[in-house]
């Protein structure tokens, strides 16, 4: 991930890795274009051959499925509490 505003831990990146590893394959895909390559979605959308609304909403999805996944692992969700 290239965003210099969020910062991980080696463990907290194993996890998340491991929860995107439970994404279905092309969101999977999709999403690891978007945020571990800084790609933008037309360029996910070339690259996949699809349109642009397919490539965002593969990544609207992912991440949002993503989101449920790390809310429920322990080591996100008491950052919540």
């Amino acid at each position: 991930m290239n965003n210099p505003n969020i910062s991980f831990s080696i463990w907290d990146r194993a996890i998340l890795t491991a929860m995107i590893r439970r994404l279905p394959k092309k969101q999977r895909r999709a999403v690891y274009l978007r945020f571990w390559f800084d790609m933008t979605i037309q360029q996910i959308a070339r690259k996949m051959r699809l349109s642009w609304s397919e490539s965002h909403q593969l990544i609207e999805e992912g991440v949002s499925r993503l989101k449920d996944l790390c809310l429920r692992h322990p080591t996100f969700s008491k950052s919540n509490e």
